[in-house]
């Protein structure tokens, strides 16, 4: 978990400083990665170990970061000319973005103590997640609109994209005792 914090605080440094589309596709499909690892490690061999509800924000972030590196690979697609991959993308941006939102609408209102998580955590989540979701469907309804007018390009489906890269910027360093 705490490597894929890392992972996606270097995002966001990335984003903030206006880096090009397809880094940051590379580093959010980084952070979705290590993401879904922390899922299923936490479902497989840490029960009863964490609290409920860093499973919801563990998958929450997982979708997410997985939208956040579709959208970022539709901007690197369509810069280049594919403008059909790109709103193939976009697409799958916001089926990813809706399943976090799922996962985002299940934290509970309260938390207990022992989650190490503040009150506003769940609404900030969701706060986030749906701000990515309107601009996905924003960026999608014009790219779908230019494609239809101008471009004309296929649209593939979901199966017949390639897998975004993924650059790591966070590695675990061992602990000696």
């Amino acid at each position: 978990i705490t490597l894929a914090q890392g992972q996606e605080v270097f995002l966001e440094k990335q984003i903030a400083d206006n880096k090009k589309a397809g880094l940051l596709a590379k580093l959010a499909s980084q952070s979705a990665y290590l993401y879904s690892q922390a899922a299923e490690g936490m479902q497989e061999f840490v029960k009863g170990v964490f609290d409920k509800v860093w499973t919801i924000v563990v998958q929450a972030k997982a979708a997410h970061m997985a939208s956040v590196a579709s959208y970022y690979q539709a901007l690197t697609d369509s810069e280049s000319g594919s403008h059909g991959v790109a709103i193939a993308r976009l697409q799958l941006a916001e089926k990813n973005s809706t399943a976090a939102l799922g996962w985002a609408k299940s934290f509970p209102s309260s938390v207990s103590p022992n989650a190490n998580l503040s009150s506003e955590s769940g609404t900030n989540l969701l706060d986030i997640i749906k701000y990515h979701l309107a601009n996905v469907q924003a960026k999608l309804t014009v790219f779908m609109k230019d494609n239809d007018f101008i471009y004309h390009q296929p649209i593939p489906s979901e199966a017949g994209l390639s897998a975004v890269a993924k650059l790591p910027a966070a590695k675990a360093i061992p602990v000696s005792e």
